[in-house]
């Protein structure tokens, strides 16, 4: 299969916002069969939507190379995206 370029959206406005895509990031660069070739910048954002009194989101994307299929990619990175959210709770 040939290698394909991915992007991924990342954000966060609990806690240490920019702790928790970095930690993202580190994770990122030790999944099996996924490389993370670049990131954008970090961008601070207001929320749209949801619970009143939200704290700003700080929010950027991350470009992954891969020869995973779309399903194989999901699965794969499923379990740290469930791990993020149980550690924020």
């Amino acid at each position: 299969m040939p290698v394909a370029n991915v992007l991924i959206g990342l954000g966060s406005n609990l806690g240490d916002r920019l702790a928790t895509l970095e930690e993202a990031l580190s994770q990122l660069r030790n999944v099996a069969d996924i490389e993370l070739y670049r990131h954008s910048p970090w961008l601070e954002t207001e929320p749209a939507g949801g619970p009143p009194n939200q704290k700003p989101f700080l929010n950027g994307a991350a470009w992954l190379k891969t020869e995973l299929s779309p399903l194989e990619l999901f699965a794969r990175l499923q379990p740290d995206a469930v791990m993020h959210l149980a550690a924020e709770s």
